[in-house]
């Protein structure tokens, strides 16, 4: 006979936040921010209007939660990314770069994400919270980049360099497939485009001596 063990409470209560932060991400990325209503979240969730207000007592209780929850992913995101790659100098770059806009920057990804930055704006909470954890991120990146130019040969404050440029790139592609819809020939060639001129400009760096 197979005994079936049983979820502790503090098991249970974490399903139950996980359902409704994965449910508000969900809502917030189809409906937009202000059509998302906790009512709706609890809905979808499959979680009682009760067990829902426990939790989350108020919509700003549960997007602030939601923005700690995206970003905590993205991280998770971002370090496995550099962890799976191993495919030489100038391939573990580019894929590194792929990845990036494969994984962090899909849709479902970026466009809560899009979301909270606007309503962000306008909402000093929500703006503090966004901005800690835009820092914990960056550090992510930084750590993450600075490692995959390193077993790629690469260390200068130059090579450095191409990320902020690297993530700017992928925002605005990003935003650009929020106004004017998915066109992932034309996203896939920018993405050819700037990899290579990120190798030709490490390739520049490496002969000038500074790899």
């Amino acid at each position: 006979m197979v005994t079936v063990k049983r979820r502790t409470q503090e098991e249970r209560s974490s399903a139950t936040r996980k359902a409704l932060l994965e449910s508000a991400r969900d809502t917030i990325s189809e409906l937009g921010y202000s059509a998302t209503t906790t009512a709706e979240t609890a809905k979808r969730a499959g979680v009682s209007r009760g067990a829902q207000l426990h939790h989350y007592a108020t919509k700003q209780d549960l997007l602030l939660s939601v923005i700690d929850y995206i970003h905590g992913q993205v991280e998770t995101d971002v370090e496995e990314i550099s962890h799976r790659i191993d495919g030489g100098p100038d391939e573990d770059i580019r894929r590194f770069i792929c990845e990036l806009w494969n994984r962090v920057f899909a849709e479902e990804n970026f466009n809560p994400n899009i979301e909270l930055v606007t309503a962000a704006r306008t909402n000093p909470e929500l703006n503090e919270r966004l901005q800690k954890r835009w820092k914990r991120l960056a550090n992510t990146y930084d750590e993450v980049w600075i490692d995959t130019l390193a077993r790629s040969g690469y260390c200068s404050e130059e090579a450095k360099a191409l990320l902020p440029l690297t993530l700017n790139l992928l925002r605005g592609m990003a935003v650009q497939r929020v106004a004017m819809g998915n066109d992932p020939e034309y996203f896939r060639t920018l993405l050819d485009q700037w990899t290579d001129i990120v190798k030709l400009v490490l390739s520049k760096d490496k002969a000038a001596g500074n790899g």
